[in-house]
């Protein structure tokens, strides 16, 4: 388990925490994503940001526009350190510009006991919407609209946020 490790992460507490996670591939990054973030930060006053993997352009924009409420963490394989941003995470928000083909990220995130919110890309690979059950383990949204109205729902909503974080732990032991 993550133990005294999540320090590492250096995030206040009495944040309420979103993470990504996806490869350090431009073609990964979701613009959709990156549209709602400034939305997020404004309906959610106190949301920090974790982000896994992030290509390097886009950490250097994102940490220069939104400072300590982004962390950008290294790209890794490791479950260590992959379960410390899990661990430190309220919910997760992912995203693929290209849509996932399985969304491995998506389970080992319902694993840990996240909410996760995705959003659908029908045009492309959608397997994202498969593993996440709207309104039962998180929710599928449409829109930049859509992302920031089910994060602020789950930011809101503790109770809520632990319902469907069980729901999710208890879909990724059965299935995966």
């Amino acid at each position: 388990q993550a133990g005294d490790g999540i320090r590492d992460i250096q995030c206040d507490w009495s944040s309420d925490v979103c993470s990504s996670d996806l490869r350090p591939e431009i073609r990964k990054w979701s613009a959709r994503l990156e549209v709602a973030l400034p939305k997020l930060f404004r309906a959610i006053p106190n949301l920090r940001f974790i982000f896994q993997a992030v290509p390097e352009t886009k950490r250097r924009a994102l940490e220069r526009e939104y400072g300590d409420r982004v962390i950008c963490r290294e790209p890794t394989s490791d479950i260590y350190q992959l379960a410390l941003t899990y661990v430190a995470s309220d919910l997760m928000i992912h995203s693929s510009g290209i849509g996932e083909s399985f969304g491995l990220c998506v389970a080992e995130a319902m694993y840990f006991g996240l909410p996760v919110i995705v959003d659908s890309t029908p045009s492309l690979d959608n397997a994202q919407v498969e593993l996440v059950k709207n309104g039962v383990t998180g929710y599928v949204v449409k829109s930049v609209a859509g992302f920031v109205s089910a994060a602020q729902r789950l930011a809101e909503n503790e109770s809520l946020r632990q319902e469907f974080g069980s729901q999710a732990k208890a879909d990724a032991q059965q299935n995966f």
